[in-house]
Protein backbone atom coordinates (compact mmCIF):
# COMPACT_ATOMS: atom_id res chain seq x y z
CA UNK A 1 0.00 0.00 0.00
CA UNK A 2 2.74 2.45 0.98
CA UNK A 3 4.89 1.42 -1.98
CA UNK A 4 1.92 1.84 -4.30
CA UNK A 5 1.33 5.38 -3.00
CA UNK A 6 5.03 6.17 -3.35
CA UNK A 7 5.03 5.03 -6.99
CA UNK A 8 1.98 7.22 -7.74
CA UNK A 9 3.74 10.21 -6.15
CA UNK A 10 6.85 9.57 -8.25
CA UNK A 11 4.73 9.18 -11.42
CA UNK A 12 3.04 12.56 -10.95
CA UNK A 13 5.98 14.48 -9.44
CA UNK A 14 7.41 15.82 -12.74
CA UNK A 15 3.98 17.01 -13.89
CA UNK A 16 3.15 18.68 -10.58
CA UNK A 17 6.60 20.30 -10.44
CA UNK A 18 6.15 21.66 -13.97
CA UNK A 19 2.67 23.03 -13.21
CA UNK A 20 3.87 24.74 -10.02
CA UNK A 21 6.92 26.19 -11.79
CA UNK A 22 4.79 27.55 -14.63
CA UNK A 23 2.14 28.95 -12.26
CA UNK A 24 4.74 30.74 -10.14
CA UNK A 25 6.65 32.12 -13.13
CA UNK A 26 9.91 30.36 -12.29
CA UNK A 27 10.77 29.67 -15.95
CA UNK A 28 11.68 32.27 -18.54
CA UNK A 29 10.44 30.00 -21.34
CA UNK A 30 7.78 27.77 -19.79
CA UNK A 31 6.93 25.88 -22.99
CA UNK A 32 10.58 24.97 -23.65
CA UNK A 33 11.00 23.89 -20.03
CA UNK A 34 7.83 21.78 -20.16
CA UNK A 35 9.05 20.13 -23.37
CA UNK A 36 12.34 19.28 -21.69
CA UNK A 37 10.74 17.97 -18.49
CA UNK A 38 8.16 15.85 -20.30
CA UNK A 39 10.79 14.32 -22.59
CA UNK A 40 13.24 13.63 -19.79
CA UNK A 41 10.45 12.13 -17.67
CA UNK A 42 9.41 9.86 -20.55
CA UNK A 43 13.01 8.66 -20.87
CA UNK A 44 13.48 8.08 -17.12
CA UNK A 45 10.21 6.20 -16.66
CA UNK A 46 10.91 4.05 -19.72
CA UNK A 47 14.35 3.12 -18.43
CA UNK A 48 12.87 2.40 -15.01
CA UNK A 49 10.30 0.08 -16.58
CA UNK A 50 13.07 -1.77 -18.43
CA UNK A 51 15.28 -1.95 -15.34
CA UNK A 52 12.55 -3.49 -13.15
CA UNK A 53 13.20 -7.07 -14.28
CA UNK A 54 17.02 -7.07 -14.01
CA UNK A 55 16.84 -5.33 -10.62
CA UNK A 56 14.12 -7.56 -9.13
CA UNK A 57 16.36 -10.61 -8.57
CA UNK A 58 19.44 -8.96 -7.02
CA UNK A 59 17.25 -6.79 -4.80
CA UNK A 60 15.26 -9.91 -3.89
CA UNK A 61 11.98 -8.18 -4.46
CA UNK A 62 9.40 -9.00 -7.05
CA UNK A 63 7.50 -5.88 -5.95
CA UNK A 64 9.30 -3.96 -8.73
CA UNK A 65 7.65 -6.18 -11.32
CA UNK A 66 4.21 -5.09 -10.12
CA UNK A 67 4.91 -1.53 -11.18
CA UNK A 68 6.64 -2.19 -14.50
CA UNK A 69 3.51 -1.68 -16.59
CA UNK A 70 2.60 1.53 -14.73
CA UNK A 71 6.10 2.91 -15.35
CA UNK A 72 5.91 2.01 -19.06
CA UNK A 73 2.47 3.57 -19.51
CA UNK A 74 3.65 6.64 -17.60
CA UNK A 75 6.57 6.89 -20.02
CA UNK A 76 4.07 6.75 -22.89
CA UNK A 77 1.94 9.52 -21.33
CA UNK A 78 4.95 11.81 -20.86
CA UNK A 79 6.14 11.03 -24.42
CA UNK A 80 2.75 12.00 -25.85
CA UNK A 81 2.77 15.19 -23.77
CA UNK A 82 6.30 15.87 -25.04
CA UNK A 83 5.14 15.42 -28.65
CA UNK A 84 2.05 17.61 -28.17
CA UNK A 85 4.11 20.38 -26.56
CA UNK A 86 6.63 20.19 -29.42
CA UNK A 87 3.71 20.50 -31.85
CA UNK A 88 2.44 23.58 -30.03
CA UNK A 89 5.94 25.07 -30.04
CA UNK A 90 6.33 24.45 -33.77
CA UNK A 91 2.95 25.88 -34.73
CA UNK A 92 0.78 22.77 -34.88
CA UNK A 93 0.73 19.56 -36.86
CA UNK A 94 2.01 21.18 -40.08
CA UNK A 95 5.01 22.73 -38.34
CA UNK A 96 5.78 19.51 -36.48
CA UNK A 97 5.51 17.47 -39.68
CA UNK A 98 7.92 19.81 -41.48
CA UNK A 99 10.45 19.63 -38.65
CA UNK A 100 10.22 15.82 -38.36
CA UNK A 101 11.22 15.60 -42.02
CA UNK A 102 14.29 17.84 -41.62
CA UNK A 103 15.55 17.04 -38.14
CA UNK A 104 16.56 13.38 -37.70
CA UNK A 105 16.33 13.51 -33.89
CA UNK A 106 12.67 14.55 -34.17
CA UNK A 107 11.99 11.70 -36.59
CA UNK A 108 13.54 9.25 -34.10
CA UNK A 109 11.42 10.68 -31.30
CA UNK A 110 8.28 10.48 -33.42
CA UNK A 111 8.92 6.84 -34.38
CA UNK A 112 9.66 6.01 -30.73
CA UNK A 113 6.39 7.67 -29.64
CA UNK A 114 4.46 5.61 -32.20
CA UNK A 115 6.17 2.49 -30.81
CA UNK A 116 5.34 3.49 -27.23
CA UNK A 117 1.73 4.02 -28.30
CA UNK A 118 1.53 0.48 -29.68
CA UNK A 119 3.09 -0.95 -26.50
CA UNK A 120 0.80 1.07 -24.22
CA UNK A 121 -2.36 0.09 -26.08
CA UNK A 122 -1.39 -3.59 -26.19
CA UNK A 123 -0.52 -3.62 -22.48
CA UNK A 124 -4.24 -3.86 -21.69
CA UNK A 125 -5.02 -7.31 -20.30
CA UNK A 126 -7.81 -7.93 -22.83
CA UNK A 127 -5.51 -7.20 -25.79
CA UNK A 128 -2.69 -9.16 -24.21
CA UNK A 129 -4.91 -12.26 -24.05
CA UNK A 130 -6.28 -11.68 -27.54
CA UNK A 131 -2.81 -11.30 -29.08
CA UNK A 132 -1.46 -14.43 -27.36
CA UNK A 133 2.12 -15.18 -28.41
CA UNK A 134 2.15 -12.21 -30.76
CA UNK A 135 1.98 -9.97 -27.71
CA UNK A 136 5.30 -11.26 -26.42
CA UNK A 137 6.95 -10.79 -29.83
CA UNK A 138 5.60 -7.27 -30.03
CA UNK A 139 6.81 -6.37 -26.55
CA UNK A 140 10.29 -7.64 -27.33
CA UNK A 141 10.73 -4.42 -29.30
CA UNK A 142 11.07 -2.54 -26.00
CA UNK A 143 14.85 -2.60 -26.21
CA UNK A 144 14.84 -1.32 -29.78
CA UNK A 145 12.64 1.53 -28.58
CA UNK A 146 15.10 2.20 -25.76
CA UNK A 147 17.82 2.66 -28.37
CA UNK A 148 15.60 4.99 -30.45
CA UNK A 149 14.61 7.04 -27.41
CA UNK A 150 18.22 7.32 -26.30
CA UNK A 151 19.35 8.37 -29.79
CA UNK A 152 16.60 11.01 -29.82
CA UNK A 153 17.69 12.28 -26.41
CA UNK A 154 21.38 12.44 -27.29
CA UNK A 155 20.92 13.98 -30.75
CA UNK A 156 18.56 16.65 -29.40
CA UNK A 157 21.42 18.14 -27.38
CA UNK A 158 23.97 20.50 -28.85
CA UNK A 159 26.77 18.81 -26.88
CA UNK A 160 26.96 15.44 -25.21
CA UNK A 161 27.30 15.81 -21.45
CA UNK A 162 28.05 13.30 -18.72
CA UNK A 163 24.30 12.89 -18.28
CA UNK A 164 23.89 11.67 -21.86
CA UNK A 165 26.84 9.29 -21.42
CA UNK A 166 25.19 7.90 -18.28
CA UNK A 167 21.93 7.31 -20.15
CA UNK A 168 23.85 5.60 -22.96
CA UNK A 169 25.62 3.41 -20.38
CA UNK A 170 22.35 2.46 -18.66
CA UNK A 171 20.69 1.56 -21.97
CA UNK A 172 23.77 -0.43 -23.05
CA UNK A 173 23.69 -2.35 -19.75
CA UNK A 174 19.97 -3.06 -20.21
CA UNK A 175 20.55 -4.23 -23.78
CA UNK A 176 23.36 -6.55 -22.66
CA UNK A 177 21.29 -7.89 -19.77
CA UNK A 178 18.11 -8.54 -21.75
CA UNK A 179 16.98 -12.12 -22.25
Amino acid sequence: MVLNLLVWIVVFAPLITAIISIATGQWVEPLTAAITISGYSALCFYLASLAARPLAKPLRTLQLMRFRRRLGVTSFAYAVLHLVLHGIDLGGVAGLSREVLVRPFLALGFVATVGLTVLAVTSLNSLRRRLGRSWQSLHRTTHLLAALITAHYVLAQKVITIEQWLVIAVVAALLVHRK
